[in-house]
């Protein structure tokens, strides 16, 4: 359900970013809305919400359905979040390998910054290094080429704008 609801939010944030005039999109919980109730507080057995097996205290309120829970911990929702709004967009589904090199199109959705101010880091089980030279305007489509050593590896990617993470 959680890689689903992630899913579905970067379909919607994909259909905004492309359509024109779009105002955007909110989510509406932040943080979960559940609160422990202790053992000793005034009608703890008579129907104080739910159980909850790992503390000895009922928890009650509107749900767990923020992307931070209660104790301001990231969800795997708040991943999926800051994914589907990533202002960088790769389309691993039509990458092509040739030889030792895989080439992935992609997608700049930053407003003012262009590819090459980036630092993208590549990591893959033989190899890791960053990438040079990748030239990707604001608001336009191209491509990234990595290189890989066995064609099955995992390969990783990072994108960082000075020391900041993006995605």
């Amino acid at each position: 359900v959680r890689v689903f609801w992630a899913e579905s939010i970067g379909r919607m944030g994909s259909d905004i970013f492309n359509t024109r005039g779009s105002l955007g999109a909110a989510i509406w919980c932040f943080i979960d809305e559940t609160f422990m109730i202790p053992e000793n507080t005034l009608g703890y057995k008579e129907g104080w919400g739910r159980h909850h097996y790992d503390f000895p205290t009922y928890t009650v309120g509107y749900g767990e359905w923020g992307i931070i829970d209660t104790w301001r911990r990231k969800k795997p929702e708040f991943w999926g979040t800051k994914k589907a709004y990533s202002p960088t967009k790769l389309f691993i589904d039509s990458m092509k390998i040739t030889g030792k090199l895989v080439t992935i199109p992609a997608q700049n959705r930053f407003d003012h910054t262009d590819f090459s101010e980036l630092t993208i880091n590549y990591k893959t089980s033989q190899k890791k290094g960053t990438l040079a030279d990748i030239k990707l305007s604001p608001h336009s489509y191209g491509s990234i080429s990595v290189p890989m050593g066995e064609s099955n590896e995992f390969i990783g990617l990072d994108f960082y704008k000075e020391d900041r993470l993006i995605d």
